[in-house]
């Protein structure tokens, strides 16, 4: 083969990894978590958990695409030209996913969950991609990807598994809201004073709302915590609106690092 093909060949295998710091968090509490709590053993739901590792090397990829598709252009194409391993990555997960779902060893709700979410992301993309909701539905398919894995481990949804579900989604929203409008009130050059208003407090209030069940169907503890961290990170964004980017980004792992800590004491 000529050096021309081989630099083709390098590209079409070009191995991307995500570069958002916040959207590694989400991935690595949602895959930790789900494995965690799995209290059954299932060759099924352990190769179900490896097929979903390999998502990290799809999502860079993947993003790329769907901005190439909002400049019309061929999404499959810019990938077979570009990152062919996510395509064929894409391929087997999907057959997969479909095959232990046919099969009756995943249920039908946890895929059908995790598509409307990514068909979701994929539209709203379209209108923005640094929009709050278009960062919500980002964070609802990889958080739904908790579903994906649990499931197949216990080849049922649990009531449990709805409610680490609900407080993982909550949670990652809630800590992704506030470096998002962080970042646009720069670029907005507008207060974000306003943008906490307008945006982070519905999320904040919402989350609140959406932790009453967790107290009816858990334990009081539970929500205490979780409403604790919650009032405390989203009052930390007006002290952290005119700090380094990085410096933000350090912090919203730290309240990550909490909710996985309480979700994994909790409900392990």
């Amino acid at each position: 083969m000529d050096r021309s093909g081989s630099m083709q060949n390098r590209g079409r295998f070009k191995i991307a990894v995500p570069r958002e710091h916040g959207l590694i968090v989400v991935w690595a509490n949602t895959m930790i978590i789900s494995i965690i709590t799995s209290y059954k053993t299932s060759a099924y739901g352990l190769i179900t958990f490896i097929a979903m590792l390999t998502t990290f090397f799809i999502y860079d990829p993947v993003l790329s695409a769907l901005r190439i598709w909002k400049a019309k252009r061929n999404p499959v194409k810019f990938l077979a030209d570009n990152h062919l391993h996510a395509l064929i990555l894409i391929a087997i997960l999907i057959a997969w996913l479909i095959y232990i779902t046919v099969a009756g060893l995943m249920p039908y709700p946890s895929l059908l969950i995790f598509a409307m979410f990514l068909i979701f992301y994929a539209a709203l993309f379209r209108l923005g991609e640094r929009k709050l909701y278009t960062r919500i539905f980002s964070i609802l398919t990889l958080t739904s990807m908790f579903l994906i894995v649990s499931s197949s481990f216990e080849h049922s949804i649990t009531m449990r598994m709805l409610i680490v579900f609900l407080i993982l989604s909550v949670s990652e929203i809630l800590m992704g809201s506030g470096p998002v409008e962080i970042a646009n009130a720069r670029i907005l050059k507008t207060r974000f004073e306003r943008l906490f208003a307008e945006r982070i407090m519905p999320v904040y209030i919402s989350s609140m709302i959406l932790l009453i069940p967790v107290l009816i169907y858990s334990s009081r503890d539970a929500f205490y915590v979780f409403a604790a961290i919650f009032t405390v990170a989203a009052a930390s964004d007006l002290a952290m609106k005119d700090m380094p980017m990085k410096r933000i980004g350090f912090i919203a792992t730290g309240f990550n690092l909490a909710i996985l800590i309480s979700i994994l004491v909790i409900y392990r």
